[in-house]
């Protein structure tokens, strides 16, 4: 009887534990600073529109562009905020940008994430998304990763959403969307 109790706990703690994860990641110092450092003038205009930014606003997401933040930036938050501080508190906090506002500079619908890949996430880690949803790019830059086609539209944008706050950079390049740890070498 006690090891079947210590079993049950055992598997109520590892089903506890697996559960968190999804909103405790967050992207990192290094991962913002490269996207405020594409708000440099030097930084090319197809830069800031190539990256694609997903914003979580309670329990939906948004996509929107680098370059129509910097707008956003500009009209309602340069007084109060350094650009920096601006785009991460845009990035890590749910309802740091009205709805309202986020619905004027998004693109596309917004959703929410899909169930069955945030709980695939949370149980097994961003390596099987990207085993899963992802296909092999032998022939082009090991760092970046393309997502499949025909995939579920709420299906892919959780994946790249997963992806963005494990601090991946997401583009999409005319064929399909890339996620990509560095933007070095990254085709913008």
């Amino acid at each position: 009887m006690r090891i079947k109790n210590n079993i049950i706990v055992l598997s109520i703690s590892v089903i506890l534990n697996s559960c968190i994860g999804t909103e405790t990641k967050q992207n990192n110092a290094a991962f913002v600073n490269v996207l405020c450092q594409n708000n440099k003038v030097e930084s090319t205009k197809s830069s800031q529109e190539a990256f694609i930014i997903l914003v979580r606003c309670n329990d939906d997401i948004f996509l929107t562009r680098l370059n129509l933040l910097n707008l956003t930036y500009e009209k309602y938050y340069k007084k109060e905020f350094l650009y920096c501080q601006y785009i991460a508190n845009v990035i890590k906090e749910k309802n740091f940008i009205s709805k309202e506002l986020l619905e004027d500079i998004s693109f596309g619908n917004k959703f929410s994430l899909d169930l069955l890949v945030e709980s695939e996430y949370k149980l097994n880690g961003l390596e099987y998304l990207k085993n899963k949803y992802f296909e092999s790019n032998i022939w082009r830059n090991s760092n970046e990763i393309y997502l499949k086609t025909g995939l579920e539209e709420n299906t892919q944008f959780t994946v790249l959403y997963l992806c963005f706050i494990n601090n991946y950079f997401i583009v999409f390049d005319g064929d399909g969307f890339i996620a990509s740890n560095t933007i070095q070498n990254l085709e913008i």
